[in-house]
């Protein structure tokens, strides 16, 4: 049989080792780092067969444009007539001051937001 599969021995002695502890001819459990997306997140994964590194690689190319929220002159009016009110602020006094912003993502065009904080 070995001649006509052409397998090695110890091949087929685990094979045929591990379909008497099974019962079957399929791969059993393996352990390993667990999988860190769930089966209704792969559906919306483009090319699964990337590694962590490529996929880093090609969001760090500059392969894509940078996008800047747009503001409307009523905001920037506010903007600059809040800057003008505290000119005189110190550096210790900006110190205090904690600037946050929060964005809104949608992610493939669902409703899936995701908020980011800064």
């Amino acid at each position: 049989m070995l001649t006509e599969t052409n397998c090695k021995e110890s091949q087929s002695v685990s094979d045929s080792k591990g379909h008497t502890e099974t019962g079957a001819n399929s791969d059993r459990k393996r352990s390993g780092r667990p999988k860190a997306t769930t089966e209704p997140e792969d559906k919306f994964l483009c090319d699964t067969q990337l590694t962590g590194q490529q996929l880093q690689a090609q969001l760090n190319s500059g392969g894509s444009k940078q996008v800047s929220a747009l503001l409307r002159c009523q905001n920037k009016t506010k903007s600059l007539s809040w800057a003008m009110k505290h000119h005189h602020w110190t550096t210790e006094v900006w110190k205090k001051v904690l600037r946050t912003d929060q964005s809104k993502f949608e992610i493939f065009g669902s409703s899936r937001r995701i908020f980011v904080c800064r």
